[in-house]
């Protein structure tokens, strides 16, 4: 590392130093070019520059040298306090430390924005805060001058709404993340951890472990839960990464607890991309069953595609719409059962479709806005039929969509009848 940091301007008894690293270095000399100011005026002005080719770590050492006899330190950087902050460590405690300012002066006031990036003009004002003006040559006066009188431009933004984090339109973890309100339920790594932020009809929750954890908080917590059951949500990408070995904990703890494997067949997270050392269902259904599983039960909202399709003993399929019976069967089994969600991710289906790999739906459901919520509650129970073939244009939507369901208004009473698109 020797050599990579350096004194590059080092006028004997400066007193005021310039710490920057790479792009920003560059900015730092431009702006002192601007003012005027080269190697000889940084010699009258007591002015030191340090450059930095490797910011991190940073050598205590050689930070201690580099900064010898100085006064202040002024770090230039951008966004956060990355090299200030390793520099006062560095100092920190030494007789005669100078000191050190970057995103704030010595009295806490912004002085390096934190926002956006720093340019020659940005460095220009923050030098004529910091150099006293008795030592700045004219043209430095000058520059700092035109910039001070330029007229800058100020943008008022309206606020943006707060939108918290919610699970993709169509997401199959909407679905197979609900259980019943007095459920022990474990949150997991992954798209379904969402279910944290919208918690109504999900289970009591009780926290979440590390990917590859999943399920050992309870194997400490059963003994003393009076014969609670347990069910842990997790990924299909986090079990192939190392989540089966949780699975594995789990029966050799002997403990009573419902996997939840949610097999969205993608790392949505990230892209969308299949798990790495991923199998198919049938034979994750063997895999449990070597593990000791005691029974499977696989949902999914196409159970025809099951069809002689064989299967290990301990494991079944079910419609997505048993869901909630089915998490009641692995609770009366006992021991470690499983209950894989089959259905693919919403998000990689839409990718798919428009790439053409997949056939467009030949239906779809509109939401009408000028039908009061209450009233959509209601037709909630009533299931509405709206049907249209794939959407070819604006005009054909509004023509061929029609809405064949009503509703009676829980509120005013009334009998409603949303309009075609």
């Amino acid at each position: 590392m020797a050599g990579l940091n350096s004194v590059t301007v080092g006028p004997p008894g400066a007193t005021v130093g310039v710490i920057a690293a790479g792009h920003t270095y560059a900015v730092v000399l431009r702006a002192l070019e601007d003012m005027g100011i080269d190697a000889d005026a940084c010699g009258r002005m007591g002015l030191r520059l340090i450059r930095l080719s490797l910011p991190w770590p940073l050598d205590v050492a050689e930070v201690r040298a580099m900064t010898e006899g100085l006064d202040e330190v002024l770090v230039i950087e951008d966004k956060a306090s990355f090299i200030e902050s390793q520099v006062k460590e560095a100092l920190y405690g030494q007789r005669h430390a100078p000191l050190v300012v970057g995103k704030a002066d010595h009295e806490g006031r912004p002085l390096v924005p934190a926002a956006g990036s720093v340019d020659s003009d940005t460095v220009t004002r923050v030098l004529a805060r910091r150099l006293p003006a008795s030592c700045l040559p004219t043209s430095a006066t000058l520059r700092i001058a035109a910039l001070n009188g330029r007229a800058r431009l100020v943008l008022h933004a309206a606020p943006v709404p707060a939108r918290a984090a919610a699970f993709c339109s169509g997401c199959p973890h909407n679905i197979s993340t609900r259980a019943a309100d007095d459920q022990l339920v474990g949150l997991g790594i992954g798209c379904h951890v969402m279910a944290g932020l919208d918690p109504t009809g999900r289970g009591h929750q009780v926290g979440m472990t590390q990917m590859g954890g999943e399920g050992a908080q309870w194997s400490g917590m059963a003994p003393f839960a009076g014969g609670a059951h347990y069910v842990q949500n997790i990924g299909d990408g986090t079990f192939f990464h190392s989540g089966s070995l949780a699975v594995r904990a789990a029966v050799a703890a002997g403990v009573d607890i419902t996997y939840k494997l949610l097999y969205n067949d993608a790392v949505a997270m990230t892209g969308g991309q299949h798990a790495e050392g991923r199998i198919a269902v049938p034979e994750l259904t063997r895999l449990l069953a070597l593990e000791g599983v005691r029974r499977v039960i696989v949902t999914t909202p196409e159970p025809r595609r099951y069809r002689r399709i064989p299967l290990d003993p301990i494991a079944e399929v079910r419609h997505r719409d048993e869901l909630a019976t089915a998490m009641r069967e692995l609770e009366a089994t006992g021991g470690v059962t499983v209950l894989i969600h089959d259905d693919q991710c919403a998000a990689e289906l839409r990718r798919l479709r428009r790439r053409g790999s997949l056939p467009e739906p030949t239906s779809r459901v509109w939401i009408n806005e000028r039908v009061c919520e209450a009233a959509a509650t209601a037709a909630r129970s009533r299931p509405a039929s709206r049907s249209s073939p794939s959407r070819p244009s604006s005009a054909a939507r509004r023509q061929s969509v029609r809405v064949r369901a009503t509703a009676t208004c829980p509120v005013c009473g009334a009998t409603v009848r949303p309009s075609s698109w």
